[in-house]
């Protein structure tokens, strides 16, 4: 009595039961024999003509139309271990891979997903959710005309990327095109991606990455193994802010470094392998925020100015002010930050000297000045007063030179 009971409230809710062997399902859904089959699995009939298959034995596999999901858990607590069926086409899915991972297509994209993530797929876009996994292959999309091609959000922590990128957030793909919202505070290598941090802000809504370290010429980021580029064609681009893991800038706890291209690009350089510090070359209007003060290049003018956090620790940089056609906007000078917030503006044959892999070299230390807050600094002296970065002074020393302040 109670077998019978158990199948009439399957019959009722409209679940079949399970089948362990592979079963044809194309006639339920309307389609032709071999069209639809799978094993290990339930269906569920959900009215106007969408049935649910769902994965209900560790050895669960379905096929639709020739694409197969296999590899996934089966159902349990947060896994739905589902896909929804009609008219032919996959309307949604949400299922985790298990410890093998898996190859699934959906329309004209193609995902490898990760052992133990989850895939949702969901109004024409594909979710995966991922964490301390790796990523063997980015979505591939089809360009032939009668597939259509999703949007696909990777999104998690610590996720490895092809490439030996990490990522923490989220990152979007579709076609040839990788980006990433800008409010969502995405990293990629530790450099997080923000429409906001302290005085800088944004209005744009997101921007274009690519992998590989060079120039693109459009709004984006751009990240190689050891350098950086981060551009913006628009007034105020994309901001972004160093921490501590990331391959370019050295950061310790409490160490401020972040970046924004504002009509212009900003280049980052690891130069461990030369034994100096990195370099930032800026082309065009941007700001940097280093430690407790932002150097802001306007028109080929560089000023000084004040952070809020007084507290924050600068990196090791030199940076180099150069104009949109490549040419030097400093008068061959460079500048030069130290690890203890110092700033200086030296001579680019100086520099080699002073810019090394340690933050300052002593030795050379007397042939710049460096400026920095104090009662009698150079900030207390000078803030809220916009000057040139070089004074017409004929008794002005050609080793050093002041930066204008802005406050």
């Amino acid at each position: 009595m109670r077998k019978i009971f158990i199948l009439t409230a399957f019959l009722i809710l409209g679940i079949g039961l399970i089948a362990s062997i592979n079963v044809d399902y194309s006639q339920s859904v309307g389609l032709p024999s071999g069209n639809v089959y799978g094993q290990g699995i339930q269906t569920q009939d959900l009215g106007n003509g969408e049935t649910r298959f769902i994965c209900a034995e560790a050895e669960c596999s379905m096929c639709f139309a020739g694409s197969c999901i296999s590899n996934i858990k089966p159902k349990g607590i947060n896994n739905l271990g589902q896909v929804d069926f009609k008219d032919g086409e996959i309307t949604q899915a949400d299922f985790t891979s298990n410890e093998e991972g898996g190859t699934y297509v959906f329309g004209g994209t193609e995902i490898s997903n990760p052992p133990d993530s989850r895939l949702i797929y969901h109004d024409d876009e594909i979710n995966l959710k991922s964490g301390n996994s790796e990523f063997t292959a980015f979505p591939k999309f089809s360009e032939a005309p009668d597939l259509e091609n999703h949007l696909t959000i990777v999104e998690g922590s610590n996720i490895k990327l092809p490439g030996d990128f990490f990522l923490d957030g989220k990152l979007n793909f579709f076609e040839n095109r990788i980006f990433l919202s800008l409010a969502d505070g995405t990293s990629i290598n530790d450099v997080l991606t923000l429409n906001k941090y302290s005085k800088l802000t944004t209005d744009l809504k997101e921007t274009d990455v690519y992998l590989d370290g060079n120039e693109h010429d459009i709004t984006s980021l751009s990240l190689g193994k050891s350098s950086l580029v981060l551009e913006s064609s628009v007034k105020d681009g994309p901001v972004a802010k160093f921490n501590e893991e990331n391959p370019y800038i050295k950061i310790e706890k409490n160490d401020n470094v972040a970046v924004q291209p504002s009509e212009g690009k900003i280049k980052v350089k690891n130069r461990d392998s030369e034994g100096k510090v990195p370099e930032i070359q800026v082309e065009g209007n941007s700001v940097i925020v280093n430690g407790d003060k932002s150097l802001i290049i306007e028109k080929g003018k560089v000023y000084l100015a004040s952070e809020s956090n007084k507290s924050a620790g600068s990196s090791p940089t030199e940076i180099v002010v150069k104009s949109k056609d490549g040419k030097s906007s400093m008068k061959e000078h460079k500048v030069f930050v130290d690890n203890s917030k110092k700033i200086a503006v030296v001579p680019e044959k100086e520099s080699e000297n002073v810019a090394s892999s340690g933050g300052r070299d002593e030795n050379s230390a007397a042939k710049v000045s460096y400026n920095y807050e104090s009662k009698q600094g150079f900030l207390e002296r000078l803030f809220k007063k916009a000057t040139n970065l070089f004074r017409k002074d004929p008794n002005w020393e050609q080793r050093t030179a002041v930066i204008g302040s802005k406050g």
